[in-house]
């Protein structure tokens, strides 16, 4: 395994690692075991593709880049230096984010 291991993306345990014997190679995969998760017995072919979450990378991004245009207004001392273009950048922001969380269904 190049990497820690990430929790189930669906229930949240960690996942069942399996090593099989398939024409004289060895290969890892990856299971989760949990009863009930919708993820149940689907095996990944390696710790990359169990440890990606597109979605949250994304959302993540965009939170980050949230988080860096609202310092500006946070601080009081830097009030005074707002711009209009610190607005609209603020608000595109907003704007993205609320758009991944609507995408994704993350409004409920």
């Amino acid at each position: 395994m190049s990497e820690e291991l990430k929790p189930c993306p669906f229930c949240g345990e960690i996942p069942f690692v399996e090593w099989r014997n398939i024409r004289q190679e060895t290969n890892t995969y990856l299971i989760c075991k949990t009863e009930g998760c919708t993820a149940q017995n689907i095996h990944w072919d390696n710790d990359e593709s169990w440890n990606t979450r597109p979605i949250e990378d994304e959302l993540r991004a965009a939170l980050v880049e949230l988080h860096k245009n609202t310092d500006l207004f946070i601080s009081p001392w830097k009030r005074d230096q707002i711009t209009l273009g610190d607005v609209s950048q603020l608000v595109e922001t907003v704007s993205r984010v609320r758009a991944l969380l609507v995408k994704h269904d993350y409004t409920k």
